[in-house]
């Protein structure tokens, strides 16, 4: 048998060095010859986790997004989409917040979705401090979430203007990608609806998708983010199918000792569902009042998150309102959720997905 001279033809030695790569550079790599890419088919078959970043306590936006790049650059997950959460920014920054949208779209791959929005705050954990999770509350700070490109896994992007924030939504599904793969979760960002345009807006999701399709999200009344653009008054989102599994609870309000108890039930529901914990990340979008508004202390939701999902990534924002239905409460009563079950003004909605196969 004739002695190989390139070690990079060699399956394992072409393995170990691919494995080392940022994840922005594996499908420059697939591109080079057939082993390489079956090589890289192999890596993405074992990578399913998702990466989190939140910024420090206190600092800057300069500051974090410049941290944010390094964290995104630096990543060996290969981005199938991210999404990304402001907290408060000083007026005038849409320039500002544009550049650094165009420097997280000149790290990712060009067919990466890549949406957002500024809110009141933003939740998350960091994966290289590995502290628990924070909320940071009425300050600035950046949370972000990379999804892994992996086998069976399908997320395509969506956009819908709304100009004039009192016209009449028409021609929703028009805007809804199709998708080859059944899907499984909806995340929704939009600037403020009425309640009539929600209605309309989760009609033609399910309608589109199916009644069992789980739709999340939350309202901004600043800023989204769609790619490199600085927008208000639309709704954007990510469609996401094929090998996932999915669910949400809602957390409500009331007096603190109410609060504090339906916070840990709402967490106990999500973790006696039938979602795996494997490979799971988990979406906590929140009005504004769930923080120490409500609970009389900091990082109550995510505390509480933490004691039952010490490993899982999490990531979201405070908002003006919270969009989603509680899945789990609903199927223990064997009803399925109408279009008003899913606007929410004092609440979180809380969400738990697994990439697991």
């Amino acid at each position: 048998m004739a002695a190989i001279d390139n070690p990079l033809e060699i399956a394992e030695v072409v393995e170990i060095v691919l494995r080392f790569l940022p994840g922005r550079c594996v499908s420059v790599a697939a591109q080079v010859c057939h082993l390489w890419c079956e090589t890289v088919e192999r890596i993405r078959r074992s990578r399913r986790k998702c990466a989190v970043y939140l910024s420090p306590v206190g600092s800057s936006f300069s500051e974090f997004s410049k941290e944010a790049l390094d964290f995104i650059r630096q990543q060996q997950v290969e981005p199938r989409a991210l999404i990304l959460f402001s907290g408060q920014l000083p007026s005038s920054s849409a320039s500002f917040v544009n550049n650094f949208l165009q420097s997280v779209r000149s790290c990712l791959p060009v067919n990466c979705p890549l949406i957002g929005c500024t809110g009141l705050g933003v939740i998350g954990s960091d994966e290289r401090r590995r502290g628990q999770p924070r909320e940071i509350e009425n300050t600035a700070g950046l949370s972000l979430l990379m999804f892994p490109r992996c086998d069976g896994l399908e997320i395509r992007d969506f956009h819908i203007p709304l100009r004039n924030k009192y016209k009449r939504i028409s021609g929703v599904k028009s805007f809804l990608p199709d998708m080859n793969l059944p899907v499984q979760l909806v995340i929704v960002l939009a600037h403020p609806l009425s309640l009539g345009k929600l209605t309309r807006l989760t009609m033609a999701l399910r309608s589109k998708y199916g009644d069992d399709v789980v739709i999340v999200g939350g309202y901004s009344d600043s800023y989204l983010f769609y790619n490199t653009e600085v927008t208000t008054r639309e709704i954007i989102g990510l469609v996401l199918a094929g090998n996932l599994q999915s669910s949400s609870v809602i957390i409500t309000g009331g007096t603190k000792m109410e609060s504090t108890d339906n916070l840990y039930d709402s967490i106990h529901r999500l973790d006696s569902s039938s979602v795996p914990k494997e490979d799971s990340f988990s979406l906590m979008f929140s009005c504004f009042s769930r923080g120490i508004m409500t609970y009389g202390y900091e990082n109550a939701q995510s505390l509480a998150f933490n004691d039952t999902f010490p490993t899982n990534p999490l990531v979201g924002f405070f908002g003006t309102a919270a969009f989603g239905c509680d899945r789990e409460n609903l199927k223990a009563r064997g009803l399925k959720p109408g279009g008003r079950d899913f606007l929410h003004v004092d609440a979180t909605v809380l969400c738990l997905t697994s990439l697991a196969l």
